[in-house]
């Protein structure tokens, strides 16, 4: 009869410890959990053909339950209809970074990136900026906002733009 006590508390004791150190593994393999929102919401929002518009992107570093990981050199990609002319894109709280470099991407798709970007969880989302020219014929055009950290954590967001005349 004590041996099978003992037995029982050494095998809760190993399964403890072992939970832990799975724990543990996990908790330092973890990969940062990167949202991007948009505002104002383009699914609310009709804009004029020809307008400039700027749109704010807030970058956020969700974590999980077992991690809360920091992701550094994000890089984040806007992808816009080739009908768009992206004017600039600002980074930063006091909007210190700059990026005006515009390139054709992905199917014709014009392209803006930021880079560098830290995001951490607990503190507030990084904020970014992009202004744009809207087309001058009215439809719905296509976008998608792609977020690459240094850990290997990523995020695609399709946006949809209403123009009218």
């Amino acid at each position: 009869m004590e041996i099978d006590i003992a037995s029982l508390a050494f095998s809760v004791i190993t399964a403890t410890f072992t939970g832990y150190i799975a724990l543990i593994g996990l908790r330092f393999t973890a990969k940062p959990h990167l949202r991007c929102s948009v505002t104002p919401d383009l699914n609310d929002t009709v804009f004029r053909c020809g307008e400039t518009i700027r749109i704010e992107i807030m970058l956020n570093n969700r974590g999980h339950w077992y991690g809360n990981p920091v992701a550094t050199d994000v890089h984040v990609w806007f992808d816009l209809d080739p009908r768009f002319e992206p004017i600039v894109l600002h980074s930063g709280w006091a909007d210190e970074h700059e990026y005006r470099d515009t390139r054709i991407g992905k199917g014709g798709a014009k392209t803006i990136r930021a880079k560098g970007l830290i995001s951490t969880y607990g503190l507030p989302p990084e904020r970014m900026r992009l202004t744009v020219k809207v087309p001058d014929s009215p439809g719905e055009y296509s976008g998608t906002i792609i977020t690459i950290s240094g850990e290997g954590s990523h995020d695609v967001d399709p946006l949809t733009f209403r123009v009218v005349s």
